[in-house]
């Protein structure tokens, strides 16, 4: 595959809603929660640009008139546009089988009440764009005569094989049991975790939950807001063309539908689940490094290229949070915690190649919703995570091509004295991609023939940077010609034998 984009770009919205009149009033805004669904991308018809596009679901948390906790679910879209750099030294890139992956993320999100049912919300997402197509090394010695006595010295580097694949909608249905039908779900959330991903006979297979959190309150009012959690399996193949075994896989899921039913005894739960799976595995790509001719002056021209080749890809699930005092988060002695929101975002990879290792950085976002002082509130507080990971083909030399999705599946909070222990589950899906210089022949100018040598034999004298090419080049003969003058050559160390040319 040959690598047409790979960038970073923010997409900002800026929308103002209206509330129902069933929805109550809004006293206090609390958190917006900010869920985007799977996002669209493709090359422009023109070639210039990839264009992507998406949806966000707001969860906006607010207290009405009365004190009581209130959630209002919004809608808004949003795009955004990548420029594409075809790439140089290529032939046969065709638009036509190009492809984008995209992973979105929410960086910030913000709201501010201008009405009793009013509220504008300002988003600013980041969208990693990759985009490849399929291409061929410009690389031609034409057609020469057999009496031009071509010598060639064959090269080969790693080059990405990538294939991605989208599961069809997958319907999930399931149930919350409670003590009680009078009860408000006042925040819902719901996550995919895939915590497997195996590529076997030409499919992905992909096993994981759907994690499902609700805020409850009862509806008599007494009684401190608690938290129900349900995971919901799921086993899910994916066909993908050109899979294979050896393949790596990432995958991410999305949750693109939550109904929620509060019946006796139970909430009943109706989901939507899309999964998107992509592999990567390198193929070995030959080229002509280098050549010359025996009997005809010989001009050969170099192009540079610039080859992508897979370091990784995978998913991971890994703990991770930290501990807060009271004190840093401004919340007293005697606060309660109802719920906490995390995020997470990342904000570096890099590539140790001694070790061999992949280094994620990054920061988990809490957002904790406490009762406090007689009245509820928001503290916001930040937690630095980390992962590694091993690499295989750590031999591998260019610039970094990173794109990572995280997102937190569960937390935990705990009191311990004057401070809160967070411990979170997060999920991240990862690719790394290795853009390679690679320097061969894309075409050879034959000249004049070469004068007759008139000496019955030359002695050359090797030096310890030459070797058995560079030698038949500087004096165009064959290698085979060399090695059957100076037999030794083929074991013992050039600089130390005296050669017959």
């Amino acid at each position: 595959a040959v690598s047409l984009c790979h960038r970073s770009v923010i997409a900002e919205t800026a929308d103002e809603f209206t509330l129902p009149d069933y929805q109550p009033e809004i006293r206090k805004l609390y958190k917006i929660c900010a869920h985007l669904l799977p996002p669209s991308a493709a090359i422009s018809p023109d070639g210039q640009l990839c264009e992507i596009s998406g949806g966000v679901e707001y969860s906006v948390l607010y207290s009405d008139p009365e004190g009581e906790l209130c959630l209002a679910p919004l809608t808004a879209e949003y795009s955004a546009r990548a420029a594409v750099e075809p790439p140089q030294g290529f032939e046969g890139v065709s638009l036509d089988g190009a492809f984008c992956t995209v992973t979105a993320s929410p960086e910030t999100v913000t709201g501010r009440v201008i009405g009793p049912r009013r509220l504008s919300i300002r988003a600013r997402l980041r969208a990693e764009v990759d985009a490849f197509a399929q291409g061929e090394l410009i690389g031609s010695l034409g057609a020469q005569d057999a009496s031009d006595e071509l010598e060639t010295l064959d090269g080969s580097a790693q080059a990405l094989r990538i294939t991605t694949g989208q599961s069809a909608l997958i319907p999930l249905e399931d149930e919350i049991a409670i003590d009680s039908s009078e009860v408000r779900i006042v925040m819902p959330e719901a996550c995919a975790f895939v915590s497997e991903a195996q590529a076997s006979r030409g499919s992905v297979s992909l096993r994981g939950e759907v994690i499902v959190k609700l805020l409850l309150c009862r509806q008599s009012g007494e009684g401190a807001p608690y938290i129900c959690t349900r995971r919901i399996p799921f086993n899910e193949s994916i066909v993908m063309d050109g899979l294979t075994d050896a393949d790596e896989v990432s995958a991410v899921g999305y949750v693109t539908e939550l109904e929620l039913e509060v019946e006796p005894g139970r909430i009943a739960i109706r989901a939507a689940l899309r999964l998107n799976a992509t592999a990567q595995s390198n193929i070995t790509v030959p080229c002509v490094a280098d050549c010359f001719s025996t009997k005809r002056a010989a001009t050969p021209t170099y192009t540079e290229y610039s080859l992508p080749a897979s370091l990784k890809c995978t998913r991971a699930n890994i703990s991770c949070g930290g501990a807060l005092t009271l004190e840093e988060l401004g919340l007293s002695a005697d606060c309660s915690i109802m719920d906490c929101y995390a995020g997470a975002s990342c904000s570096d990879t890099s590539f140790d190649a001694q070790k061999g290792r992949l280094i994620t950085t990054g920061e988990l976002r809490y957002s904790l919703l406490a009762f406090s002082d007689g009245e509820i509130c928001i503290k916001e507080a930040t937690v630095p995570f980390r992962y590694e990971c091993d690499c295989e083909a750590h031999d591998l030399d260019g610039d970094l091509l990173c794109s990572v999705a995280a997102e937190v599946v569960s937390t935990r909070w705990r009191p311990d004295g004057g401070r809160i222990g967070l411990d979170s589950e997060l999920a991240l899906s990862l690719r790394a991609v290795v853009r390679q210089r690679i320097r061969a022949v894309s075409s050879l100018e034959l000249g004049d023939p070469l004068p007759e040598r008139r000496a019955a034999y030359t002695v050359c004298y090797p030096c310890r940077s030459d070797t058995l090419w560079t030698i038949a080049k500087k004096y165009c003969v064959s290698r085979s010609e060399l090695l059957a003058k100076n037999p030794d050559a083929q074991t013992a160390s050039l600089s130390s034998l005296q050669l017959i040319i």
